[in-house]
């Protein structure tokens, strides 16, 4: 359970940082895929703080927590999808350089979370979310480095909005199938 904490606490510090930094770079760059990372992060550092929480708490309290990390999924779908279609009416071309190297940092950070929660997450269903969540970002962070690069060569937005549609489908996906296995289980065991 202490290893447990410890690996959530550095995923949580390490996601709200780079949510704070990608923010700020997503802005000063203009690219939408950047940007929506970010509130990933900073939705993945609350997670992954509301997991140290839960991680004594009943079964009825875990089972809260995963229900609302289920929907924070959804409703950051929702989010990359009306920002795709702002995007895409925009039509700006994304800083690609700055796009590929904080992506490259996003993916460190995303690697070591990841390995750190692997060999938890059938603990829990919260636990599970929050490693989804995980693997999720480091899949991300590598398309959004091809785009990246792809933004670069060709200067054109659309790889970039390209990218943002896989994180919006992502993210719908994630969320849609932690609520099925949570009401899955509930119905097997708790509720």
């Amino acid at each position: 359970m202490k290893s447990l904490k410890k690996a959530l606490l550095f995923a949580g510090v390490s996601n709200t940082g780079m949510g704070i930094i990608e923010i700020i770079m997503g802005v000063i760059s203009g690219s939408s895929s950047l940007i929506l990372d970010a509130l990933d992060f900073l939705f993945d550092g609350t997670n992954y703080f509301s997991s140290i929480y839960a991680l004594d708490k009943s079964e009825k309290i875990k089972i809260i927590f995963w229900k609302v990390k289920g929907y924070i999924m959804i409703i950051t779908g929702v989010i990359i999808f009306i920002w795709l279609i702002y995007k895409y009416f925009n039509n700006s071309v994304p800083e690609g350089v700055t796009m590929s190297l904080l992506w490259f940092i996003a993916l460190g950070v995303n690697i070591v979370s990841t390995l750190l929660l692997s060999k938890y997450q059938n603990e829990s269903l919260d636990i599970k979310a929050v490693w989804l969540c995980t693997r999720n970002d480091a899949i991300n962070n590598i398309l959004v480095i091809i785009a990246g690069v792809l933004t670069t060569i060709f200067m054109s937005p659309y790889p970039d909005i390209i990218a943002s549609i896989w994180m919006w489908w992502i993210a719908i996906w994630s969320g849609v199938s932690i609520l099925k296995w949570g009401s899955h289980s509930c119905k097997k065991s708790c509720c």
